[in-house]
Formats: structure tokens, sequence, C-alpha cells
């Protein structure tokens, strides 16, 4: 003996249609890479699909309220994790150059895996004036990327002065210090990379955002997302300095 099924009515077929497609919308929010809006109007529109249901007949059927129920939780869920992570992130108070520098990778990463990738692999360093921050004649590995927070700093090559007081809004400082010396440890897997130039705190001194190299390659070898979206980054802060350099009038500043 084998169960009989009856055929499902319209209105049957309708619902079922119906629940398939809020519950793709659903899943859709998990892979969404900023999902906060998206998970909060979704959640308010479940709410207003359920009361859509219940205005029209003043009932709801058993199995219709508990898959809808079912549905709810799952967005609100969602929302909720997505929230707590913006407030986590948030809450830590991060500085307006900071936030430039985040400003650059949203659409990329979301706020808490920005957050996770400086706990990880940077600290901000403050250097009075005239200090050394990277030397370029030092036995040390200079294997750091330096995002400039406050002050400024000169640029010194081989004992010539190349760029004198670069601030973080100077239109010859793009991106990150040491890019291109990073950018070779990560193709090559070199363990020297390209040498730095020396950096020196400027007057007024200089805050940086500092990276440590080897921490940053072994995130965004772990990380798919942190991998690209850096990537992406360094090259167009590359371009960035080289258009510059080549934009520059014969015998202008000069632009490594």
């Amino acid at each position: 003996m084998f169960l009989k099924l009856n055929k499902p009515t319209p209105t049957e077929e309708e619902d079922i249609f119906a629940n398939l497609s809020h519950f793709s919308l659903d899943i859709i929010t998990v892979f969404a890479k900023r999902p906060l809006t998206i998970r909060a109007f979704l959640f308010i529109g479940r709410i207003f699909s359920i009361s859509s249901e219940y205005v029209v007949t003043q009932h709801i059927r058993a199995d219709e309220l508990a898959f809808q129920t079912a549905m709810l939780a799952f967005s609100g869920t969602l929302f909720a994790m997505s929230l707590k992570k913006e407030f986590i992130f948030f809450s830590d108070n991060l500085s307006k150059a900071e936030m430039r520098l985040y400003s650059h990778l949203k659409h990329s990463l979301t706020p808490a895996e920005f957050k996770s990738l400086l706990t990880k692999t940077a600290e901000v360093k403050t250097f009075g004036p005239k200090a050394t921050v990277i030397n370029e004649m030092s036995n040390e590995n200079n294997d750091y990327l330096l995002w400039l927070l406050e002050g400024s700093f000169d640029i010194v090559k081989n004992g010539e002065l190349l760029r004198e007081n670069v601030k973080k809004f100077d239109s010859r400082s793009h991106g990150f210090i040491g890019d291109v010396s990073f950018m070779d440890r990560l193709y090559s897997e070199s363990i020297v990379g390209i040498p730095i130039a020396t950096i020196v705190a400027s007057g007024e001194g200089a805050k940086f955002l500092v990276f440590d190299g080897k921490k940053l390659r072994k995130e965004m070898k772990r990380c798919q997302r942190y991998d690209s979206c850096l990537r992406g980054f360094l090259a167009r802060g590359m371009q960035k300095k080289i258009s510059d350099l080549v934009s520059s009038p014969p015998g202008g500043d000069a632009r490594p």
C-alpha cells in the first residue's frame, strides 16, 4: 500500500511558492558582503508578510504559522548577528584617521573584518620630531607597511632628501609606505624584499599605523577576502604613485 498524496489546491500552491521565494530571499542575506541593511528590511518585511495574511482572514493555518515563525526567527537571528558586529566595531572608537583607511576598504571588508585585521597585524606608533621611523641602512628586516595617521614625514634615499614634509592629505602621499617591498615579498616570496628608503618624522613628529608585513601576509594567506582586498588596494596605490611620477614636469619633485 502506498500513501496517496492529494494534489495541492491553487491556493496551497500559491502559498508554497510564496514561502519558497521568502526562503530564497532570506538565504541571500547569509552571503551578502554588507548584509546589515538587507537583513533589517527582510526582518521587517517578514513581520509585514505575517501580518498581511492574518489581517485578511483573521486566521493562519498551523503549517503556515510554523513556517513563517521559523523564518522570522532565522531572519531575526541574522539581523541581530550583523547588528552586534557593527556595534562592536564602532564602540571601539576608531580615530578619524583610521576611519580614513577603512573608507578605502569598506566596499570589500565588513567593519568586523577590518577591526579583526587591525587587531592581529597593526599597532599605532608615535615618533618625535626628526626621529627615524625606518632606516634603510639598518640590518633589521624592515618588513612593515606604514599608514600615516598624524603629522608628516621626510623620505631620504642614499643621503638625498627626496620628499619633505609629506602630510596625510598631500597629493604625493598615496596608499601605504613600504608597499613596493611588501608586494615584492608577497609575489616572489622573497625574505629580504626591495629595500625601503629612510623615513624620518618631520619637525612636528608623526604617528603611524604600523602593519607587520609577516603577520599581514599570513592573514592574507588565511583569508581570501583579506587577500583580494589588500592586493587591490595596494595595486591602486602603486598605480597612483606611478601616474604622479609620469605626470611630474621634467626636473620636478622626485616621487619614488
